[in-house]
């Protein structure tokens, strides 16, 4: 099971009664925010309304779902590689992010250490850029809202 960042770490504690045998891979490409929620310590009364929330007993969303009493969607998938598949399965988008995840977040210092991702793309295949970004970026908008019709406007904000 892929699970790209927090935002699919709870799922495999739903799974996992099921599919006793399952393995994540836990990629970290926002390891900051972890899927934290700011909230108050989560106890007692607001551990029920958590676990009524994710449809979890409150031992599972205290133990993994509650970070230095704050609620952590990130933890759910790193204690589920601690736990179940002996601290091997978590990665991230690339080595220098690892490296700068393992020293900075103090849930991911059990692990060893944090693999990087290779890159598909080859350094000479890569596009390279023969203006200031910012430029390519507002020579781009004015084509947009041209091609659409709309009034050009370098302050504008395009939703897309």
């Amino acid at each position: 099971y892929h699970c790209p960042d927090f935002h699919a770490a709870v799922a495999p504690w739903y799974a996992v009664e099921q599919n006793p045998r399952l393995c994540i891979l836990l990629v970290l490409h926002n390891a900051e925010y972890q899927g934290s929620i700011s909230t108050d310590m989560i106890q007692k009364e607001k551990l029920d309304v958590m676990s009524s929330i994710w449809n979890l007993p409150p031992e599972v969303v205290q133990r993994h779902l509650v970070n230095d009493g704050r609620f952590n969607m990130l933890k759910a998938a790193v204690n589920y590689v601690l736990e179940r598949q002996g601290r091997r399965g978590i990665c991230a988008v690339s080595a220098d992010y690892a490296a700068e995840c393992h020293l900075a977040y103090s849930l991911l210092w059990p692990f060893p250490q944090i693999n990087g991702l290779d890159n598909p793309m080859l350094e000479d295949e890569r596009p390279t850029l023969t203006i200031d970004l910012a430029q390519r970026k507002a020579m781009e908008k004015e084509a947009v809202q041209r091609k659409l019709g709309l009034d050009v406007d370098p302050e504008a904000r395009i939703f897309v």
